[in-house]
């Protein structure tokens, strides 16, 4: 993500390249698959297409929170909190041709009047964070934070490492011997948050996060 983020500022530019967040929806079953390898691109074999590609063949996201949980989440109550790199977006449509100088599609589809973005390259995604509506303003608080020190100009005369192209550098996490359990908020020892939070965090968010209980 971070190479894909420089690479988008040399081509289009810092103001363009600046990393964005989005929403994905998608049923329980699929979390520990997307915490540990990332969101990937629909190849109909190892990924499957699950709504159809209205836009394209791609990683279907919004910026609006709202948006997907009735159509996608199967009864969810989280979504994936990415930072997404939309570059210079093509709106409605598009064929290979129109793709050229573009780096994602802005789409809408019917009278749901929200867009949704679609994304070609595993690498323009990054999960950060599995969140409801409980945690989603500190966490949008977070990933602000990352895209802030994230965003600055690169040096100049420093190599740049192509990612992996099939994205297993993307996200890395504990390595999980099963997928069974459901994923539910849970306590966390006050010992083990983060100092921000412990000072701050009040209420039903404090020393809580989404994890998969066996």
């Amino acid at each position: 993500f971070v190479a894909r983020h420089r690479r988008l500022a040399a081509l289009r530019g810092l103001d363009v390249a600046r990393p964005r967040v989005a929403f994905h929806w998608t049923q329980e079953r699929n979390f520990e698959g997307i915490a540990r390898d990332g969101l990937q691109v629909p190849d109909g074999a190892g990924v499957a297409v699950a709504h159809g590609p209205s836009f394209g063949l791609g990683v279907y996201v919004s910026p609006d929170f709202r948006y997907g949980k009735e159509l996608f989440a199967y009864g969810a109550q989280a979504a994936f909190m990415c930072l997404s790199l939309p570059g210079r977006q093509h709106f409605g449509k598009p064929s290979a041709a129109a793709m050229e100088g573009y780096d994602s599609v802005v789409g809408r589809e019917g009278q749901r009047g929200v867009d949704e973005w679609v994304f070609f390259r595993q690498d323009q995604l990054l999960p950060c964070f599995l969140v409801d509506e409980l945690g989603l303003i500190l966490a949008r608080e977070a990933a602000q934070a990352a895209i802030k020190v994230l965003h600055q100009p690169w040096p100049d005369g420093q190599p740049c490492t192509e990612a992996a192209k099939d994205g297993t550098e993307a996200l890395e996490v504990p390595a999980s011997t099963s997928g069974s359990g459901r994923w539910r908020r849970t306590a966390v020892q006050a010992v083990d948050a983060p100092e921000h939070c412990r000072e701050h965090c009040q209420g039903p968010l404090a020393g809580r996060r989404w994890s998969r209980v066996e």
